[in-house]
């Protein structure tokens, strides 16, 4: 974190002086940005047995990890993730990241956005609800409610379950393949 600061402070020098409202909101939104990606930064598994395992320079977190961590990146930067919103490819970690390291924009959007909504003529396309609700992180259309989400999970896990359930089958008659004909002998 000092490293940080230092680093802060070099780069804001030199507007200090003229602007130090906005040297201020830097150096907070930079802490705050860096503090929400180093809580999110996917570790290594660590096994009890290895006890070199801080010595590993070696990445060992898994794909999935790493790309998950890639997506809260998309959130740094509030012009892509602005143009990430107006495509409809903002992912939910890079609105998460967005709404944490700039809180007052995000409130500025989600303003704006709750301003279109009410006073919009003809309904919003499902796709566009959708990523509104990422980006806002509330349901803006009623099948995002949790509670509808998860009765439509339950239907569809029972479905699965009744889809594996074995069927009973009656073990094949395997002693008439096997049977000695000695007893035709007799």
């Amino acid at each position: 974190m000092v490293i940080l600061q230092d680093r802060i402070s070099r780069v804001t020098q030199n507007t200090a002086d003229i602007a130090p409202n906005t040297t201020m909101a830097f150096a907070q939104t930079a802490v705050r940005a860096s503090e929400f990606m180093r809580s999110k930064r996917p570790d290594p598994p660590l096994r009890p047995s290895d006890v070199t395992a801080h010595l590993d320079t070696r990445q060992r977190v898994s794909d999935s990890q790493m790309a998950k961590y890639l997506r809260y990146r998309e959130g740094l930067d509030p012009i892509q993730a602005m143009e990430k919103l107006a495509k409809g490819e903002i992912s939910r970690e890079g609105a998460e990241t967005f709404r944490t390291v700039y809180p007052q924009m995000f409130e500025m959007v989600k303003s704006e956005i709750a301003t279109q909504l009410t006073e919009a003529d003809t309904a919003m396309p499902y796709d566009t609800l959708m990523h509104l609700s990422i980006l806002v992180g509330a349901p803006l259309h009623p099948s995002f409610e949790p509670k509808f989400v998860a009765t439509v999970q339950k239907m569809h896990a029972n479905e699965r379950k009744e889809r594996k359930k074995p069927t009973p089958k009656s073990a094949p008659k395997m002693a008439d393949r096997y049977e000695s004909r000695s007893h035709e002998l007799a």
